[in-house]
């Protein structure tokens, strides 16, 4: 046992819950409390359980720092918790200098939607997103082929752009939610909304990702909270939050033994034993991002520096014209991974072939770091919590407007500064679009 490590993870405790306390009079959906609470799981259990046993962190980044790095896992995670740290301080110092009164929360949704003609554009734009995933399962070799290799999921979904029509199912899904409340809570409302629900979960676990998965339940959970019926810790039935909790926790569970190799057939065959290897330490690895902020803060210094270059690889991917291996991966993770393997330093703009298969996902501080060190810490994870506090308060000062919702809850889970979140980000807000620009000319077919 470290009881260094030990003892961070006991700090982050005390650190994360002492922030959701003290805003304990505030919206629960809120920037800090839904931040706070995100940190808390995604960090806490994990130190905890690398605390308990080294061989919990990741191998592979245990293995360059064994290798390559020369340092300690107990100093790699001193370093990591100052940094880490600081990030959270200035993303909440971010949060807090943009104003939003407590009692704006309270306002009345004010839907302005046609009832016939949205519920004409949710059907339109679900098809939509459905059809362009089934375009891509033909392109792949059909569902089998798909779920049978899911570790190569990257190379999988390289290039096939239908694949990004997908998330108007989610859109559609969460605009089914507004239905609910205009036509009166109608029983065939609540149908529909977890028919899309279900096929949109369906769609979106089987190209092996989660966080689209559980993004998607806590946007329709925190839409049913604003439009349909006030959510509250006390009122929610015990049992209820039980099956909830475990059915999450299967799911997040399943997916890494499907994603791994042959991980469908096994599991089909009975050669995976979920009764033995589920456990709370394989949830927790799974949720979290530490490590990958560990060998961030430990990893580059000042003579490796990125120099902001990987922002280069958005317009290399939209304007050059070269074979997708020749050019430079959008998801910087590649070189994350390409370096904790090889060791070295690989930057952008390394060519996709020259870099391993898979990636880690860098976040915030992933990108942060490797662009400018401490001094990139303090501004990415400030500018991070005042664009989130920002959103908020738009979607309060707009009524609620479930436009403004769905990107305030989509940037809370998704957004940060590097390559591959400001793509996902970007693509999201034209599909809004398109779902708005859809409405309207339904609106004026309907009406003449």
């Amino acid at each position: 046992m470290s009881l260094t490590i030990f003892f961070i993870g006991i700090w982050f405790l005390v650190l994360y819950l002492s922030v959701n306390r003290l805003n304990k009079n505030i919206d629960i959906f809120s920037p800090v409390k839904l931040l706070s609470f995100l940190y808390l799981i995604r960090n806490v259990p994990y130190i905890f359980f690398t605390a308990l046993d080294i061989n919990f962190f990741n191998e592979r980044v245990l293995r360059y720092f064994n290798l390559y790095n020369e340092i300690t896992l107990d100093e790699a995670f001193v370093n990591y918790s100052i940094i880490q740290t600081i990030a959270f301080v200035f993303l909440i110092l971010g949060i807090k200098s943009v104003y939003v009164k407590s009692n704006e929360v309270t306002l009345e949704p004010l839907i302005f939607f046609n009832k016939k003609v949205i519920t004409m554009t949710i059907y339109i734009a679900f098809f939509i997103g459905f059809g362009g995933f089934l375009i891509f399962l033909k392109n792949v070799g059909g569902i089998n082929f798909l779920l049978s290799n899911l570790d190569d999921r990257v190379n999988l979904q390289s290039g096939k752009h239908t694949l990004k029509l997908a998330p108007l199912m989610g859109i559609s899904t969460i605009f089914s939610i507004l239905l609910i409340k205009l036509n009166g809570f109608k029983r065939i409302d609540y149908v529909r909304f977890f028919i899309f629900l279900i096929i949109s979960i369906i769609c979106f676990s089987s190209t092996g990702g989660r966080k689209s998965t559980l993004y998607l339940l806590v946007l329709s959970f925190a839409c049913y909270s604003y439009y349909i019926k006030r959510f509250s810790l006390k009122k929610i039935k015990k049992s209820r939050l039980v099956f909830i909790s475990s059915l999450m926790f299967f799911y997040v569970f399943l997916m890494p033994v499907l994603r791994s190799k042959g991980g469908f057939n096994n599991l089909l065959n009975g050669e995976v034993s979920l009764v033995e290897t589920i456990g709370l330490d394989k949830f927790f690895s799974t949720l979290s991002y530490t490590y990958i902020d560990v060998f961030a803060v430990n990893h580059f210094n000042k003579t490796n520096l990125w120099n902001f270059s990987s922002l280069l690889t958005i317009p290399s991917n939209l304007l050059d014209r070269k074979a997708a291996q020749d050019r430079p991966p959008m998801d910087e993770g590649t070189y994350f991974v390409t370096s904790i393997v090889r060791g070295g330093d690989y930057k952008p703009l390394i060519a996709r072939k020259e870099l391993r298969e898979f990636s880690f996902p860098i976040e915030n501080m992933g990108f942060a770091y490797a662009n400018a060190l401490l001094v990139g810490v303090i501004i990415f994870f400030f500018l991070q919590g005042k664009i989130l506090a920002l959103l908020y308060r738009k979607f309060i000062h707009s009524h609620l407007n479930p436009f403004w919702f769905y990107i305030y809850v989509f940037c809370v889970f998704n957004f940060n500064f590097s390559s591959l979140r400001i793509m996902n980000l970007l693509t999201t807000s034209f599909l809004l679009m398109v779902f708005f620009i859809l409405y309207k000319y339904m609106e004026s077919v309907y009406e003449n």
